[in-house]
């Protein structure tokens, strides 16, 4: 089966419409002398292409000052599809993996991060039922920055490899109400011309 290549010219597209308004706000505003956390727990309601909704779970916890582990699980279903006389469809991912941030300015850090990926796809119809799964890898980098003490932006260039590759790139706010408890809102796009976005809550720690 054709994959495509780690970084395409629609890649590099992706790049600059996601991530390169974080990466401006990052430089142009002024500095607020805080590092991001890379303790964290989030948890939220995601939707991509209008047609899956459900649930997401992930959570970072630094093991150092400048190395991390991570992980999380998403789960999402769809409950017409066009292709089936009355099916479902019900995906679930799991990933965990390591990962290493560095400051760069007193506010702003990028970091890289390597993932296991785990995929389960349930389809269920009135002809047949089928289960299925496959593993891969998630290798990522991002860029964080803390633009006051309550709010911060975030991008972040995935490239995922299962059965197929594809790149995912991701923009995103956090603002938080106290030192810890916060909430976050994401956007994400990929290069099958497919996109989503997540809501839900933050606690850094």
């Amino acid at each position: 089966m054709k994959t495509k290549k780690l970084f395409t010219a629609k890649s590099a597209a992706i790049l600059s419409t996601v991530l390169a308004p974080v990466l401006g706000a990052a430089i142009s505003m002024p500095v607020y002398a805080e590092q991001p956390s890379f303790n964290q727990i989030e948890g939220g309601y995601i939707e991509i292409d209008d047609d899956f909704s459900g649930y997401t779970l992930r959570g970072k916890v630094g093991i150092t000052d400048n190395f991390y582990v991570t992980g999380g699980y998403s789960n999402v279903s769809h409950d017409e599809l066009e292709d089936f006389i009355n099916g479902t469809a019900e995906l679930s991912a799991s990933r965990f993996g390591v990962g290493t941030n560095f400051g760069i300015t007193d506010n702003t850090a990028v970091y890289g991060q390597l993932e296991y990926l785990d995929l389960s796809l349930e389809l269920d119809s009135s002809f047949f039922e089928s289960d299925s799964n496959e593993d891969g890898y998630i290798a990522s980098v991002g860029i964080r920055s803390m633009l006051t003490n309550t709010t911060e932006l975030y991008g972040e260039l995935a490239h995922n490899k299962v059965e197929e590759t594809q790149t995912i790139a991701t923009a995103g706010i956090r603002q938080y109400f106290t030192d810890n408890l916060g909430v976050f809102a994401e956007y994400s796009m990929n290069d099958y011309d497919s996109d989503g976005y997540a809501v839900g809550v933050s606690f850094k720690f």
